[in-house]
C-alpha cells in the first residue's frame, strides 16, 4: 500500500466532514474491511487500521460491533501489528463452538524491499472475537512471494473443506486452496487474467448470492467471484469487478469466459468503493434478526466497503481520523439483457421516519428544496419528452454534486467537481455509467457529511463518491424541459458515531 503524507490540519474545521451514517474510526487510519462476521446476531465489523496515526503504515485489524448495520461502537485493536509483520486483509469464520478465527496475510517487514514476504495465517478467537491468538502453526501457507495476500476463507459443505481464495496481484491471479483440517492446504486451481487487468489484484471474495425476480423473491443461487484492482478502474485509480459462475469446492468458472475477458463487470461506477466483503455467517433467509417474509424485498448477502480511492486516500482533509466506510448494501443477482448482473441496495433506516414529499413540474431551472445535512432522497421522475434531466445536490456556498440522465445517450452521470476541496490532482471528478431507463427515472440517493452514494435502475448502476464540502445550507434541486417529479427526503439522523 502506498505510504501517505500526513496532513496538519485544524481538527475543529475539518471534523465537520466526519460522517454520520458511515463508520470512521474514532482516530486514525483505515482502509479495507476485515472479517466481516455475524456473531450471535451480532455484526461484527474488522479493518486494516493504524491507531497510531491517520496515515498508513502500523497495520492491524481494528474492530467495531453493530446490532443493525447503521449504529457502529468501535472497540479494541482486534489484532495487533507485530515487530516483524503487519496485519494486512482478510476474512473470518467460525470453526468451532464459540471460536471464531481470522485468516489474514502477515506482511514480513524486511529493510530491502525485495526480501519482503507475505504469507497467510491464522489467529483463534475464543471470546467471541474480541480478542486474537495466533497459532503455533503460522504461517499456514508461504510461497515465499514479495505479493500473494488476502484471504477469503469459509467451509464448503458440499465438499466438507475449507476453501481460501487469495491474490498473486501482479498476475492478476485468483488462487484457491483447500483444507480439510486448516493445517495443510492443497493449491486446487487459479483464474485469471481476466475483466479488468491494468494495476494489480487485491482483495477477492467468492460467495454464494441469490438470484431474484423484480418483486424480490428468491429464484436461484449463483457464484459471484469479486477482486478490486489498483489502478485502471472505471472511475480512475483503484475499484473493482466480479464475475458470476459456478463453483464447484475447487475451480471457479465464470458463465462466459469469452466475454468476461475482454468486458469487466464493473461494481460501482464511483470512484470510492473498494475492498468490499460479504459477512460471514449471514444466511440468504436471515436480516437483522427477521425472516425474509418479514421484510418484504430484503434478501441477499450484506457487504461493506471501504470507502475511499487510493489515488487520494492518504491526503483527503480530515483529522484526527482518516477513510470510512460505505452504507452496508444487501447484494442480489437480477437478470438484465440475457444475463445476470449484480444488484446492491442499501441499508439505512427508513421504517417509522418522517418524510417530506414534493410533488414537482419540471422546469429548465428549478428551486432549491432546503434538506438536513445527512438523509436519504427517493426521486421518481417522469420524463415525458425531456432528453434530459438533472439533480442537483447543493452543499454549501456554491458547492455541489451534479446527478444527470442523458436519455439521447442513456448515460447516468456523477459529477463532483464542484463538490468542495479536492484532495489532490488525482481526484477524479466526472463519473459516468450506461443506463436506459425509456421514461421514467428512479433514484435513491444517501447524502452523508463527506459523501453522497447513489443507487439507479433497482440498485444495477450505483456510484459512490466522497467529497469534501464547504459549511453551509444544504438543497437539492431538480431541473428538466418538461415531465414531473416526486421526491421523499428522509433525514438520517442515527448516528454511526465511533467509540
Amino acid at each position: 500500500m502506498p505510504e501517505s503524507d500526513e496532513h496538519h490540519v485544524d481538527e475543529n474545521v475539518v471534523d465537520r466532514h466526519r460522517p454520520l451514517v458511515h463508520f470512521t474510526a474514532d482516530r486514525g487510519w483505515i482502509n479495507d474491511p476485515n472479517g466481516p462476521i455475524v456473531l450471535d446476531g451480532r455484526y461484527h465489523l474488522y479493518f486494516q487500521h493504524n491507531p497510531n496515526g491517520p496515515h498508513w503504515g502500523d497495520i492491524s485489524w481494528g474492530h467495531a460491533v453493530s446490532d443493525d448495520l447503521v449504529s457502529w461502537r468501535e472497540l479494541p485493536v482486534a489484532i495487533p501489528a507485530q515487530a516483524d509483520h503487519l496485519i494486512f486483509s482478510g476474512s473470518a469464520a467460525v470453526v468451532g463452538d464459540g471460536t471464531v478465527a481470522a485468516f489474514y496475510t502477515g506482511h514480513r517487514l524486511h529493510a530491502d524491499p525485495a526480501l519482503v514476504r507475505q504469507d497467510q495465517r491464522i489467529a483463534i478467537s475464543r471470546d467471541g472475537g474480541t480478542t486474537f491468538e495466533p497459532v503455533a502453526w503460522n504461517p499456514v501457507i508461504d510461497l515465499d512471494l514479495v505479493d500473494f495476500r488476502d484471504p477469503s476463507v469459509w467451509w464448503h459443505a458440499l465438499t466438507a473443506r475449507w476453501v481460501m481464495v487469495t491474490v498473486l496481484p501482479h498476475e492478476r491471479r485468483g488462487v484457491v486452496f483447500r483444507s480439510s483440517d486448516l493445517v495443510t492446504w492443497e493449491e486446487c486451481s487459479r483464474f485469471g487474467p481476466s475483466g479488468a487487468t491494468d494495476g494489480i489484484w487485491e482483495c477477492p471474495a467468492l460467495f454464494e448470492v441469490p438470484v431474484v425476480d423484480g418483486e424480490g423473491r428468491r429464484l436461484d443461487r449463483r457464484w459471484v467471484l469479486k477482486v478490486d484492482h489498483n489502478p485502471g478502474h472505471v472511475a480512475g485509480g483503484s475499484g473493482g469487478q466480479y464475475f458470476v459462475g459456478d463453483f464447484d469446492g475447487g475451480t471457479f468458472v465464470p458463465d462466459d469466459a469469452a466475454t468476461s475477458s475482454v468486458t469487466p463487470n464493473w461494481i460501482d461506477w464511483g470512484a470510492d468503493f473498494y475492498a468490499a466483503l460479504p459477512f460471514a455467517g449471514e444466511t440468504v433467509s436471515e436480516v437483522a434478526g427477521k425472516a425474509v417474509s418479514e421484510v418484504p424485498g430484503e434478501v441477499g448477502r450484506t457487504w461493506i466497503a471501504w470507502m475511499s480511492n487510493w489515488d487520494y486516500a492518504h491526503d483527503t482533509p480530515t483529522t484526527p481520523w482518516r477513510g470510512a466506510m460505505s452504507i452496508p448494501r444487501r447484494v442480489t443477482l437480477v437478470e438484465r439483457g440475457g444475463g445476470l448482473v449484480l444488484a446492491q441496495r442499501p441499508v439505512v433506516g427508513r421504517d417509522g421516519d418522517v418524510r417530506d414529499r414534493h410533488d414537482l413540474t419540471l422546469r429548465p431551472t428549478g428551486e432549491p428544496i432546503p434538506v438536513p445535512d445527512v438523509y436519504r432522497l427517493d426521486v421518481e421522475v417522469e420524463l415525458g419528452g425531456a432528453s434530459r434531466v438533472a439533480v442537483r445536490f447543493g452543499m454549501g456556498a456554491d458547492a455541489e454534486v451534479l446527478v444527470s440522465y442523458d436519455r439521447l445517450a442513456a448515460t447516468l452521470t456523477v459529477d463532483r467537481s464542484a463538490s468542495g476541496e479536492r484532495p489532490n490532482e488525482r481526484f477524479s471528478t466526472v463519473h459516468r455509467a450506461p443506463l436506459d431507463v425509456a421514461g421514467r427515472l428512479v433514484l435513491d440517493v444517501i447524502v452523508d457529511r463527506s459523501s453522497i452514494e447513489v443507487f439507479a435502475d433497482d440498485g444495477t448502476v450505483v456510484f459512490t463518491e466522497v467529497m469534501y464540502p464547504p459549511p453551509g445550507e444544504r438543497t437539492v434541486t431538480v431541473e428538466g424541459a418538461t415531465g414531473t417529479a416526486r421526491l421523499l427526503v428522509t433525514p438520517l439522523t442515527t448516528s454511526a458515531a465511533p467509540g
